[in-house]
């Protein structure tokens, strides 16, 4: 008898667990209302917050504008990087993920080649 009773709160655990699984997946993440992607403008960029970086991203790395610049024509485009090595710049950006309620930070990742000239412009967590 108590062996059945223990079958059938673990069955009604596991059930629960597996349909609160399905909505999570099934449902918009909270902060999609909220978060607007938008065209790159090199002011808005300089001035904003990591969330304001984040709307300008997408448009950014897909665009191409970044390929082909030296570093001081990058530094003149999007400002001073968070986090610099000898042949990358970083900015940290938010894409409005959150990992509870702690944004998840992203860097847009600048990389030259050998001649000093972006080669690559990456998303990365």
């Amino acid at each position: 008898m108590r062996r059945r009773r223990l079958d059938v709160i673990l069955f009604a655990v596991g059930l629960l667990v597996a349909s609160a699984a399905v909505i999570v997946r099934l449902t918009p993440p909270l902060y999609e209302p909220f978060f607007a992607a938008r065209e790159f403008d090199a002011p808005g960029w300089r001035a904003g917050d990591r969330l304001d970086r984040g709307r300008m991203t997408r448009d950014l790395e897909s665009s191409g504008r970044l390929l082909g610049l030296d570093r001081g024509q990058v530094l003149d485009l999007l400002g001073p990087p968070d986090d610099r090595t000898e042949d990358s710049m970083s900015y940290s950006v938010d894409l409005g993920h959150r990992f509870g309620s702690t944004p998840w930070l992203y860097r847009l990742r600048v990389e030259f080649e050998g001649r000093g000239e972006v080669e690559r412009v990456l998303l990365h967590d």
